[in-house]
Parts: structure tokens; sequence; C-alpha cells
């Protein structure tokens, strides 16, 4: 299962002037001057949709503004259906950036499967030194 972020993670990584992207799993998004609340699951998006909001005020616990969100479910993945969205919280400023940068993180994890128990093993080799 994916990770998923916390506010004050993001809020502390925007104070250390740091680009970030981090998976949201339910979050209250609000539009400045906009008398309107969502959660992300009420966005109702479908596979094959892509929304970008900027300059939403977010919170889980402690509201934080100023940051955007950007939501991208793919139709399908490599011939695999897609089963849900992303809603990725971010200060990249535009969704084609959001997007690509958080694709980077599947090769990551794919590395990280296949040296721990996809093939390799490496955690119980007992090469411990």
């Amino acid at each position: 299962m994916p990770e998923f972020c916390s506010v004050d993670l993001a809020n502390w990584l925007r104070e250390q002037d740091v680009y970030f992207c981090l998976r949201l799993k339910q979050i209250i998004v609000s539009k400045p001057k906009i008398c309107c609340r969502l959660w992300l699951d009420e966005l109702r998006i479908t596979p094959g949709t892509s929304l970008y909001f900027q300059s939403v005020k977010v919170r889980n616990t402690k509201p934080l503004e100023g940051l955007d969100v950007a939501c991208k479910w793919k139709k399908n993945y490599q011939g695999w259906t897609v089963n849900e969205a992303w809603f990725i919280l971010t200060n990249l400023g535009c969704l084609p950036e959001a997007i690509a940068a958080y694709k980077q993180r599947m090769g990551i994890e794919k590395m990280f499967r296949d040296c721990k128990t996809g093939g390799y093993n490496l955690e119980g080799t007992g090469l411990r030194e």
C-alpha cells in the first residue's frame, strides 16, 4: 500500500525550501475566498481524469495554505487496470511536473521490492557485518 503524507511534513519541507510531491489519502481541500470544502474522495474523478488545484488550503488537523493538489487517475498502466486516483500535495507549480516527479517513485519502489523479496533477498541472505 502506498505511503501517505501528513500536512505537518509538507509544511516542514516547504520551510526547508524543498520541492516535494506527497501522496494524500483523504484531506479537506478549500480554495481561498471560495466557500467550498471537499474531501478528496468527494471530487468523484474517474479513470482518465486529471485535475490541478493551485494555492489551496489543506487540512488534516491544522490548516496549511498556499500549496497545490494534483489529481490523476490513469485508465490503465502497462495493461493493468488502475483502481484509484493519485492525490498529490505539491509545491512544484503544475500538473505535468507533479505527476512526472511522483512517477519516479514507482521505479524506486520496484528496486526496493527486488532487493528485499523479489529475487535478490538481500535482507535474508545473512550477509551482515
